[in-house]
Order: structure tokens, then sequence, then C-alpha cells
């Protein structure tokens, strides 16, 4: 079994379960998944003033800063990529499946696209299953 929880298209959390591996989970394009919950700041001050160009880049690079926090804290609790490739490969040859080479399973965990979709077949295309 595979399944995904997508979010509004832009991320995945993908979760699996075979015999005798159990579940496993990751993410994909955890950065979009993350900043759905940190969304960036409003350019206008307590006033509603415009703020400076200065003020407007420094709140964008302390929001960039807080975006990649999150986003270490995300990975350490949904694997991607590589250190999520062993686990995916275990669970399509558990599953019966013929999983494409590890270099391959890591890279679709690891794709960016527009759609997260998109994303996601190509990763059950690389884990074996192909359409009947």
């Amino acid at each position: 079994m595979i399944g995904a929880q997508v979010f509004d298209s832009d991320g995945a959390i993908i979760f699996a379960h075979s015999h005798p591996a159990g579940w496993w989970h990751s993410a994909l394009m955890p950065r979009k998944i993350v900043s759905h919950a940190k969304p960036g700041y409003s350019p206008f001050d307590e006033n509603g003033n415009l703020m400076s160009d200065q003020e407007i880049a420094e709140q964008a690079a302390a929001h960039e800063r807080e975006l990649d926090a999150e986003e270490q804290r995300f990975r350490a609790a949904y694997p991607t990529g590589r250190d999520a490739a062993t686990r995916a490969i275990t669970w399509a040859t558990e599953s019966g499946l013929r999983p494409a080479p590890f270099d391959d399973v890591a890279a679709a965990l690891g794709a960016q696209d527009v759609f997260v979709e998109d994303v996601f077949h190509e990763l059950l295309l690389v884990l074996g299953i192909t359409r009947a």
C-alpha cells in the first residue's frame, strides 16, 4: 500500500506499508509544504505604511531563515531523497515490484516540479508501479 497526502499540489507526504518492513514515510517538495505553515510577511508596518526596500529585504531574509529552520525540522520527521530511498526500495521489493536503481529512486524522492502530483507519478514509476 502506498498513498500521498497532497497539500494544494505544492507538496505531499508519502506513506507506505509492506511486510515485514512495516511503515515508511517521506515528503515530496517539503519546502513548499513548510511555506504553507509559515507564509511570508506583509510589506507594511503596523500603521499600514509601505516599509522601505531595506526593511522588506531584511524581513524577507528573516523569513527565509525561518523557512530553512522549519524545513530542517520537517525533513528530520519526513526523510527525503537519498535518506528515504532505501526504505522505498525495500517497500517496492517486498511488494513484489521491480524498483529502479537507488540513484533513480533517490532523485524521484528529491524532485521538484510545478505540481507535486507529477512528482508522485514519477516516484510510482521508479518504484515499479506501471499502468495496467
